[in-house]
């Protein structure tokens, strides 16, 4: 994590961001252009190799979803738990 992330959050795992964006209904290239990153950022995620942002995570929920979540919280917010 960045030193700029909230101290509580939890990031999702690849596993979790690849089932975000399924349930979405989203490829990583649409994702990363609704979040202002490349396709690629997106593929790190799913596939473990970066830790998803607060930011990104919060812009894509919100842009897709209306969803308004907090760093702790988020997966009880959503459908994860």
């Amino acid at each position: 994590m960045t030193e700029n992330e909230p101290s509580d959050y939890a990031p999702p795992t690849s596993d979790e961001v690849r089932d975000l964006l399924k349930r979405l209904g989203l490829t990583g290239a649409e994702a990363g252009a609704l979040v202002d990153v490349k396709g690629r950022q997106i593929r790190r995620y799913t596939g473990g190799d970066a830790v998803m942002p607060y930011a990104i995570l919060y812009t894509l929920l919100h842009k897709t979803t209306q969803a308004s979540i907090s760093p702790k919280n988020w997966r009880s917010e959503l459908w994860f738990d």
